[in-house]
């Protein structure tokens, strides 16, 4: 393995664990902010320097796209909606306990808990809750 990338100053990176394929990494960028990334190889330079090449994720928002490039065709991979359920009130056959709400949803307020899609669909197939009739949280098959 080669020698750690750590030096006074400059980006260094971590080894996070021995499991993963590509195997995970930590890398410290300038100014100390640590990032997680996947460790794809290592590569040694003529003068016997080592060099990592890492993929890391970091926001969009830091990324400058340089001009004359080309970025049409690189993937996008949309989120899938955050859902969480809603207490009501009250709970009656005609009207459940929980209300299912995609997250940021204007009737999704108060005390709100985070669900999987797997789990919202199981509590409304069983009618343990309600999806909401506005935002229209989408209900997968369990």
């Amino acid at each position: 393995m080669a020698p750690s990338a750590r030096s006074a100053g400059l980006t260094s990176i971590e080894r996070v664990s021995d499991n993963a394929d590509p195997p995970r990494v930590r890398v410290t960028l300038p100014g100390g902010t640590q990032v997680p990334g996947k460790l794809i190889r290592w590569r040694q330079a003529p003068a016997g320097q080592w060099w990592a090449q890492v993929v890391i994720q970091i926001p969009a928002g830091v990324v400058v796209q340089i001009a004359d490039e080309d970025y049409a065709s690189v993937p996008r991979e949309p989120a899938a909606p955050q859902l969480v359920f809603r207490p009501l009130r009250h709970d009656a056959p005609d009207r459940r306990a929980l209300e299912l709400h995609v997250a940021g949803c204007w009737g999704a307020t108060g005390r709100l808990t985070p669900t999987t899609a797997e789990a919202a669909a199981h509590f409304v197939k069983h009618g343990w809750a309600v999806a909401c009739t506005t935002c229209q949280p989408p209900i997968a098959a369990p």
